[in-house]
C-alpha cells in the first residue's frame, strides 16, 4: 500500500508537468496572426494574381486560385476568405511565421455557373479588398474582324497548286474579337478539295489573331472564297494555280563577229515551259557546258530571240557558250557551241579628255579624242564654241562609230564621229543652268548618256532626258551601264540627314534610286559596272576610296591618312580593277593608283596632280587613262598599258585624259 502511494507520489509531478506542457502547446496553436490586406486606392486587392482557367460549368480544381498581398503585424494562424459569387469562392488558412507583407494564395472551390466577370470581397479580420475573376464560356464567345464581310488582316501563307496536296505551311491567319474566353473550333468546310480549320482555347478576351491550317488537295485552278462560319463569319480568298510546269526550251545561236577579244552570240526561246521567263542571256567559259555560275551576259526577259556581246576575251582562245532561260521551274540551257578568238588583231585604243588651247593661265579647254591604231596616238580636237570651256569626259566605240560625252557651250553634249548633239538647253536667265555629260554607253542603235542638267541627275536615251531626282537638292549622274534591258546609273544625291545636307552615293536601276551611304560623311559614286547579276560601283566616302558590290561597301587601302578616290571600275572574269587618285597626305602631290581585287599599286610615285581617271581591260592587257605630272605645274594626258605610261600631250599646256575604250 505504501509502495503504491509512493508510486502515485512519484508520478504526480510527471502528470502535472505533462499537463502544463500540453497547455503551453495549445496556447501557441490558438494564437492568431494580425494584419491587413494590401489594396489600391480604389479598394482592389493589390498585385493580385490568378491561377488556372475559370470556365462556365467546370468544377474548379487545385489549379484554380488567386494570390493577394497581406501585411502581417504579428505571427500566428490566419484565415482569409471571400464571399460566394456565381457558385464559387476562395479561402486560405495557414500560419504567418514572420511579420511584413507576404503573398498569400487563396484556393478556389465550387463551379462557376455563368460566363462573365465576378467581383469578390476578400476579408481578413476587419480588412477587405476586391478581387475580379473572369469566367469563360464553356465555348468561347467571339466575332470575326471584317470589313464588309471580308476577313480583316487575313494573311495567307504557302503555295496553292492544282493537284498538289497542302502541307502545314498552308495557313491563313485571321483577326477575332473574343468577348468571353473558352474553347473554340473553326472550320471553313471543304471547297475545291481543300479546307482550313483550327481549334483550341481562347484564354483572354479582346482582339487577337488565330491561325487556321489548310488540308486537302486542290481539284482545279482558280480563285476560291472561303467563309469561316455559316452565320457571322468572314470570307477570304485562295488562288489556286497550275504547277510551275517544266523548264523552258531554247537553243544557242552560233557565235559571230568573232575578233581577238570579242564575239556575239545569243539564243532563241521557243517554249516558256508554262511560266514567264524572268531572266535570259548567255553564259560562257573555256570549258564545255558553262552555267550561270560562270561569266554571264544578261539579255532581259521573255521568249523569242536575243543576242549578247561577249567582250574581254583572250586572243587565240577557245570558248564555250550556252544560252540560258529562267522560269518558275528553274534555269534551262541551250546547246553548247564553241568558237575560237582570232589572233593578230590590230588594237584600236581610243582616249578622250581635254587640252588647254593656251597655257594654264588661259584655262580654255579643248575637248579631244586621241586614237591609236598603228602604235602611236593621234589627237583630234572636237568642235566646240570658242571662249566657252569645254569638256570631254567619256568615250565609247561601237563598230566604226566613236561617241564622246561632255560639255560644250554650257550644254550637255554627245559627239558622234566628231559631230556634236546638244542634250540640254543653253544657259538662260534667270538661273543660267548648265548641263554636262559624264558617261556614254551604246547598245545597238541606242545611245545612253548620264550627266546633269539644272542640278538634277539625268540620263538621256537617244536624246530623250529622264530626270533621276525631283530637284529638291542637287544630284549628279556620273556613269551609265546597260545590261540586257536594265539601265544602271551611278552618282550622288544631296539629302538632308540629321539637319545636315549630305552627299549620298547613289545607284539607280531603271531610274529607281538606291542609296549606298547614309552619312554623315559626304560620298559619291563615280563608276558602275555590271557582271552577270553583280553590280559593282566605285567612288568615295569621306576621304576613302570605296567600291560597293551589290550595295555592300569596301574601303580600298591607302597609305596612312592619305585621301583617296576611286574613279573607274572594270570587271574581267573574276578580277575587279579599280583606278583612282591618292594624295601624299602632306603636299599638293597626288598619285595615280590602280587596285586589282583590292590590292593597290601606284602608276606614279611623285609629282603634282597625277590621276587615274578610267580603266579598260581586254584579255591580259590593262589600260588606264589619266593625268601625268610634268614635274611642274602642268599635267599631260596619258595612257598606261600594264603600268607603262605613254604621254598623249607634250606638257606645254595642261591636259588630262578622262576616258578610254579599247576596240579589237
Amino acid at each position: 500500500m505504501k509502495a503504491l502511494k509512493y508510486m502515485i507520489f512519484l508520478l504526480t509531478p510527471i502528470v502535472i508537468i505533462s499537463a502544463c506542457q500540453k497547455q503551453l502547446e495549445f496556447d501557441n496553436t490558438d494564437s492568431q496572426a494580425t494584419g491587413n490586406l494590401v489594396k489600391t486606392v480604389s479598394g482592389d486587392c493589390a498585385s493580385m494574381g490568378i491561377g488556372g482557367f475559370f470556365i462556365q460549368d467546370t468544377v474548379l480544381t487545385s489549379a484554380n486560385f488567386i494570390t493577394i498581398q497581406v501585411n502581417f503585424s504579428s505571427i500566428g494562424n490566419y484565415e482569409i476568405k471571400s464571399d460566394t459569387v456565381n457558385g464559387y469562392s476562395f479561402k486560405a488558412t495557414g500560419q504567418a511565421t514572420s511579420i511584413g507583407t507576404q503573398t498569400v494564395k487563396l484556393w478556389a472551390s465550387g463551379t462557376p455557373l455563368i460566363a462573365g466577370t465576378d467581383i469578390f470581397v476578400i476579408q481578413y479580420g476587419s480588412s477587405v479588398c476586391l478581387a475580379s475573376v473572369a469566367v469563360g464560356a464553356s465555348h468561347a464567345l467571339f466575332t470575326y474582324g471584317h470589313i464588309g464581310g471580308i476577313c480583316a488582316g487575313a494573311t495567307l501563307t504557302g503555295n496553292y497548286y492544282n493537284g498538289v496536296a497542302l502541307d502545314p505551311s498552308n495557313t491563313v491567319t485571321l483577326q477575332v474579337n473574343v468577348s468571353a474566353p473558352g474553347s473554340y473550333s473553326i472550320n471553313t468546310g471543304d471547297l475545291n478539295g481543300i479546307s482550313f480549320s483550327s481549334s483550341g482555347t481562347f484564354t483572354v478576351s479582346g482582339s487577337q489573331m488565330v491561325t487556321l491550317v489548310g488540308s486537302g488537295t486542290p481539284l482545279s485552278a482558280g480563285s476560291v472564297s472561303f467563309n469561316t462560319a455559316i452565320v457571322g463569319g468572314c470570307t477570304f480568298s485562295v488562288v489556286v494555280t497550275d504547277p510551275a510546269g517544266t523548264l523552258a526550251t531554247l537553243t544557242t545561236t552560233t557565235a559571230s563577229s568573232i575578233t581577238c577579244t570579242s564575239a556575239i552570240s545569243g539564243g532563241n526561246i521557243t517554249n516558256d515551259g508554262g511560266s514567264a521567263i524572268t531572266a535570259r542571256g548567255i553564259c560562257y567559259s573555256t570549258t564545255a557546258d558553262p552555267t550561270t555560275a560562270n561569266t554571264v551576259v544578261n539579255s532581259g526577259s521573255g521568249t523569242g530571240s536575243f543576242t549578247g556581246n561577249i567582250t574581254g576575251l583572250v586572243a587565240g582562245t577557245t570558248y564555250h557558250v550556252r544560252a540560258f532561260a529562267t522560269n518558275a521551274a528553274g534555269t534551262a540551257y541551250g546547246n553548247d557551241i564553241s568558237f575560237t578568238t582570232t589572233t593578230g588583231c590590230q588594237v584600236g585604243i581610243f582616249v578622250t579628255g581635254w587640252d588647254d588651247v593656251y597655257n594654264i593661265s588661259g584655262n580654255i579647254r579643248t575637248p579631244k579624242v586621241w586614237a591609236n591604231a598603228t602604235g602611236s596616238y593621234t589627237g583630234t580636237a572636237l568642235p566646240f564654241t570658242a571662249n566657252w570651256p569645254a569638256e570631254a569626259n567619256a568615250i565609247f566605240v561601237s563598230g566604226t562609230d566613236v561617241y564622246v560625252a561632255g560639255k560644250e557651250n554650257g550644254k550637255a553634249t554627245v559627239w558622234k564621229n566628231g559631230v556634236a548633239t546638244s542634250l540640254s538647253s543653253a544657259p538662260t536667265s534667270p538661273f543660267f543652268y548648265e548641263g554636262d555629260a559624264y558617261s556614254v554607253y551604246v547598245v545597238g542603235t541606242d545611245v545612253y548618256v548620264a550627266g546633269v542638267y539644272a542640278n538634277v541627275a539625268t540620263v538621256w536615251k537617244n536624246g530623250v532626258a529622264t530626270a533621276l531626282n525631283n530637284g529638291t537638292y542637287t544630284s549628279i549622274a556620273n556613269a551609265v551601264f546597260v545590261s540586257g534591258s536594265d539601265v544602271y546609273v551611278a552618282g550622288y544625291e544631296n539629302q538632308m540627314i540629321s539637319s545636315n545636307l549630305v552627299s549620298v552615293a547613289t545607284v539607280w536601276k531603271n531610274a529607281v534610286a538606291t542609296s549606298l551611304t547614309s552619312g554623315p560623311a559626304d560620298a559619291v559614286a563615280n563608276s558602275v559596272f555590271v557582271s552577270g547579276s553583280d553590280v559593282y560601283v566605285a567612288g568615295k566616302e569621306g576621304n576613302d576610296a570605296k567600291i560597293w558590290k551589290n550595295g555592300v561597301g569596301t574601303t580600298l587601302a591607302s597609305v596612312g591618312f592619305n585621301k583617296a578616290v576611286a574613279n573607274s571600275i572594270f570587271v574581267s572574269g573574276s578580277d575587279v580593277y579599280v583606278v583612282g587618285t591618292e594624295d601624299d597626305g602632306s603636299t599638293l602631290n597626288s598619285f595615280a593608283k590602280i587596285w586589282k581585287n583590292g590590292t593597290g599599286s601606284y602608276l606614279t610615285t611623285s609629282g603634282y596632280h597625277n590621276s587615274a581617271r578610267s580603266v579598260y581591260v581586254t584579255g591580259a592587257d590593262v589600260y588606264v587613262a589619266g593625268g601625268l605630272s610634268t614635274g611642274g605645274a602642268n599635267t599631260k594626258a596619258a595612257v598606261w598599258k600594264n603600268g607603262t605610261a605613254s604621254s598623249l600631250t607634250s606638257g606645254s599646256t595642261d591636259a588630262v585624259a578622262y576616258g578610254i575604250f579599247v576596240r579589237q
